[in-house]
């Protein structure tokens, strides 16, 4: 059984031919793929032994060997070119930025229809990286987690002009489509905001930074 992270993102996944994940570890997420039917191949990748030996047991227990491949891999390094898909998800905004800076450079991003990444913080930062390589933002999803929030982004390559401030820091899509989660989550980040305006009472810079974030945060929230 998969969590709500992994089924969020596996919703999220367009039907394909084959798919990396980049750090598997269980090999959740691919051992769901295959098994709903999503891609006929996957490769469960990882940059360390520990956990690609979980991953083969896993694959092992649900007698997918044939269709899931385990890759010992920094990022994408040793992924073949086969792929049309990948996931990053569940490490931090840096780790992912540069396993995607790395990609890019072998131009295996550019023939992918879809990457679906999922950062555990700096949401914000990743769009910004995204914007600034002027990549199209295709979908994102809000899920709770574990009462944490997750924001999972998918996209490709193709190009998008540059988004803007308030869509960077709340999401494009996620401002379309709204949803009781959604404004939960809006709630939760202006009470963010408004501590840190109170513990930094003495700050300036980061009293504006601060007031800025609560007024765009108040204003997405107002328009429920």
């Amino acid at each position: 059984m998969i969590n709500s992270r992994l089924l969020a993102i596996a919703s999220m996944m367009q039907p394909g031919n084959i798919v990396a994940d980049i750090g598997s570890d269980h090999a959740k997420l691919p051992v769901y793929l295959i098994q709903q039917n999503k891609f006929n191949k996957a490769y469960a990748c990882d940059v360390a032994t520990g956990p690609l030996q979980s991953a083969k047991e896993t694959i092992k227990k649900e007698n997918l060997e044939e269709r899931i491949t385990c890759i010992l891999s920094n990022g994408f390094e040793n992924v073949p070119r086969d792929i049309d898909s990948a996931v990053i998800a569940g490490m931090g905004f840096y780790t992912a930025k540069q396993i995607l800076l790395d990609a890019e450079q072998t131009g295996i991003l550019d023939r992918l229809d879809q990457i679906i990444v999922q950062v555990n913080a700096d949401v914000d930062l990743f769009r910004e990286f995204l914007s600034e390589h002027c990549w199209t933002i295709l979908d994102e999803v809000l899920v709770v987690d574990r009462k944490h929030y997750y924001t999972i982004i998918s996209f490709n390559t193709n190009f998008h002009e540059s988004y803007n401030e308030d869509e960077i820091v709340v999401g494009p899509i996620l401002m379309q489509k709204k949803g009781d989660v959604f404004f939960n989550y809006v709630s939760l980040n202006m009470k963010k905001c408004e501590l840190v305006l109170r513990k930094r009472a003495r700050d300036d810079d980061k009293q504006e930074f601060f007031k800025k974030r609560y007024n765009l945060w108040s204003k997405i929230y107002k328009s429920r």
